[in-house]
């Protein structure tokens, strides 16, 4: 494997880790500070129980597996549709397993751990289809799996958005709503908004460039 190869696997390698092991980290940081639905501690437990780190364990180690197999060539329709159906597995599912260590009555914990997998949800949904764009442009020179990732971000993006502003609302963050809370909520969705649209026009100029044999 030569410099080059090792190089492009250390990148994807990077991009996984940030999506598996530091979005997390980051989704409880809101999660804590601006839903308020969990306490520091609370987050602490639940990322630290033996389901939760299983579980980030077997995510991350299957997508790399699976994208690195498909780095020693050609990536197939399989190769995309393995890790999108872990996306949004990790994004739903798996934000809800998060937060089963929780404690509490029943109805309170179906609450909490409801919004809190919402809020997840979201997350993922706005943010992972940008790292998913850049892990498939290192290993796919495919134009047909560059386009059908193009069609999954596109229908991802808004439901994130809608599933943003319900965790908020959900969580009593909309009421009484200040300025300074009102940017604190716009800001994620501007960020996110300017990352779908800088992925969908590097997503279109990969085609374009494909299509003349440029790509």
């Amino acid at each position: 494997m030569n410099r080059d190869e090792w190089r492009k696997r250390a990148r994807i390698g990077l991009l996984y880790g940030f999506m598996y092991l530091v979005g997390p980290l980051l989704w409880g940081g809101w999660m804590v500070f601006r839903l308020r639905l969990l306490t520091l501690g609370e987050y602490v437990h639940c990322l630290t129980s033996p389901l939760t780190l299983c579980m980030m364990a077997v995510f991350l180690a299957g997508n790399i597996t699976n994208i690195h197999r498909a780095a020693g060539g050609a990536p197939t329709l399989w190769t995309l549709r393995t890790h999108c159906a872990a996306l949004v597995a990790f994004g739903t599912a798996g934000t809800f397993v998060f937060l089963t260590p929780l404690s509490g009555g029943a109805l309170e914990w179906l609450g909490r751990a409801g919004i809190g997998a919402l809020s997840g949800a979201s997350l993922v949904f706005l943010t992972y289809g940008f790292f998913t764009v850049a892990i498939f442009r290192l290993v796919a020179k495919n134009t047909h799996i560059l386009r059908r990732l193009r069609r999954f971000y596109s229908a991802l993006f808004p439901l994130g958005a809608v599933l943003f502003v319900a965790a908020a609302a959900l969580a009593g963050r909309l009421q009484g709503l200040t300025l300074l809370g009102g940017a604190s909520l716009a800001l994620p969705l501007a960020t996110t908004c300017f990352l779908f649209i800088k992925t969908m026009y590097g997503a279109n100029a990969v085609g374009r460039g494909a299509k003349h044999g440029v790509a």
